[in-house]
């Protein structure tokens, strides 16, 4: 916030501090404007990203731009050098390869959608 506003994190307004310790687990809304200052290089992070089943021409046009913003910046901002224009999908081959037909209810639109995005993502590249 610094760099972008002129302010410290700490003068943000709406900057709420949560303390966790190792081990916590924190929930929130992601649309919620979110940012981590002055951790340590031994902190992790898992993310888990969960919506509800898209169900109307909206719900599946909103859960399209969602995957594909998201898409976006992780080929932008990775610092892992993930590439989606050469990884195979978003979703660890574990997560799938262990699900039965309960948790590939829940996966199935989203890997549908997924292979959506990355079409059209691989044809923006080819046509740019």
């Amino acid at each position: 916030s610094l760099e972008l506003f002129g302010i410290p994190p700490t003068e943000f307004p709406g900057n709420i501090a949560v303390e966790t310790d190792p081990g916590d687990i924190v929930i929130f809304n992601h649309d919620l404007y979110h940012a981590s200052f002055g951790g340590g290089n031994r902190r992790r992070m898992f993310t888990i990203n969960c919506t509800r089943q898209a169900k109307t021409p909206e719900d599946l046009e909103m859960a399209y731009q969602h995957m594909k913003g998201l898409m976006n910046w992780y080929n932008e901002h990775s610092t892992i050098g993930f590439d989606f224009s050469t990884e195979p999908s978003v979703f660890y081959s574990t997560i799938i390869e262990t699900a039965d037909k309960n948790r590939m209810v829940h996966l199935h639109q989203p890997m549908e959608i997924y292979g959506q995005v990355s079409s059209d993502l691989a044809t923006d590249i080819v046509t740019q």
